[in-house]
């Protein structure tokens, strides 16, 4: 099941992902699908997991620095291999450490920011940044549906603008840390 909702998603998006569509693809009763899956809440949540756990980095013996980095290069990639799935888990990053994987990646950012020497408030608020600033920027790079000058910004802006913004937030967090800034 897992990678019939990989493809399906890789190929059209999150939006034709439904319990019917994944028992038809496996050519299967929807109730056996039910079985398994209690909704398709649960299936987004198996979904979620499985991106995650096959393409996160290993994270050990890594400054914070890099450590930031590599999770927002990995998490941006993955990221932009299916469609919609960046929005919602930027919809659901509160409460998407439920997700084992998910919360792998949360803690190792939680512990890199710590690392960095910040205080319990500013990791919180650091940690929300750099979601939006990761998985917004996919959600804006997936949302561009035109080419050309129509576009008030385009696909290779936006990458651009993720380098830029991590840079900046990093170079803010270290003077964080240094008590230059409060």
């Amino acid at each position: 099941m897992i990678a019939t909702l990989l493809t399906i998603v890789e190929r059209e998006g999150l939006d034709a992902i439904n319990m019917r569509r994944i028992a038809r693809e496996l050519d299967v009763s929807p109730r056996l699908i039910y079985h398994h899956v209690r909704d398709k809440e649960t299936m987004l949540v198996i979904l979620f997991d499985e991106i995650l756990s096959r393409h996160m980095p290993d994270l050990e013996g890594r400054g914070w620095e890099e450590t930031l980095r590599e999770v927002a290069a990995t998490a941006a990639t993955a990221y932009r291999r299916y469609p919609g799935v960046a929005a919602v888990m930027l919809a659901r990053s509160a409460r998407a450490n439920a997700l084992p994987h998910a919360a792998i990646v949360r803690d190792a950012v939680l512990k890199a920011l710590a690392e960095a020497g910040l205080t319990p408030d500013q990791i919180e608020g650091l940690y929300l940044q750099f979601s939006v600033l990761v998985l917004g920027s996919v959600v804006l790079s997936e949302n561009l549906t035109d080419t050309g000058k129509a576009l008030a910004v385009t696909r290779s802006r936006i990458e651009q603008s993720l380098e830029l913004g991590l840079d900046l937030l990093l170079s803010g967090i270290r003077r964080l840390a240094s008590g230059s800034i409060g």
